[in-house]
């Protein structure tokens, strides 16, 4: 080929290799475009993970503040409070919400179901007269574990335990451990009960 041809147009070779550099150019570029993307799936997912820990965090802080030591139906002369908790739920008296307009007490159970953190409401003085539709706190959630701090015995200080039923008060405090199916373990969340009062066995 003369001089004059090679001014006039690329070689085979060169065109080759500009293909070769573009093609490998084009995956360099997809791939930062999927790490991006996946940058930012992962931040979407942290910041909604924070935000439903905080949704939980907050209704609990909310509902148990409200729990009060409602006396359990029973024939005893010193009835214990209705409130009945177990490692995997919580049900305790208590108004709810005011954004829920339904006045009057209402007896709330917490619990996880088919991998959904679950709250339902049952008004107290028609408990059983329908089925109350749970609302979600979480979803996604492996286990929801509930521990409960007070006293245990009359010879024994106070301390943690997975269950508090048949006692004359409610629980110092109301610990959840959450984790997601993930494996991610949200932080401890401890409530203070407000009308706990003085612990007794």
């Amino acid at each position: 080929m003369s001089a004059r041809n090679r001014a006039a147009g690329f070689t085979l070779v060169e065109l080759l290799v500009a293909a070769t550099v573009a093609s490998l150019l084009a995956v360099l570029l997809f791939d930062s475009l999927h790490v991006a993307a996946d940058s930012s799936r992962a931040v979407e997912r942290r910041t909604d993970r924070t935000a439903t820990i905080a949704l939980v965090d907050d209704f609990l802080r909310r509902g148990l503040v409200a729990a009060i030591p409602y006396p359990a139906i029973g024939g005893t002369a010193r009835p214990p409070v209705d409130f009945t908790g177990t490692p995997e739920s919580l049900a305790f008296v208590a108004g709810p919400p005011a954004h829920m307009a339904l006045g009057g007490l209402h007896h709330v159970v917490i619990n996880r179901v088919s991998g959904r953190l679950v709250v339902a409401w049952d008004q107290l003085l028609r408990a059983g007269a329908g089925s109350p539709v749970p609302s979600v706190l979480a979803e996604n959630v492996k286990s929801a574990d509930f521990a409960y701090f007070g006293i245990q015995s009359p010879d024994r200080p106070m301390a943690w335990s997975g269950s508090w039923a048949g006692r004359r008060t409610l629980p110092q405090l109301v610990r959840l451990r959450l984790t997601f199916e993930d494996g991610v373990a949200a932080p401890d969340i401890v409530v203070s009960l407000a009308l706990a009062g003085p612990p007794q066995p």
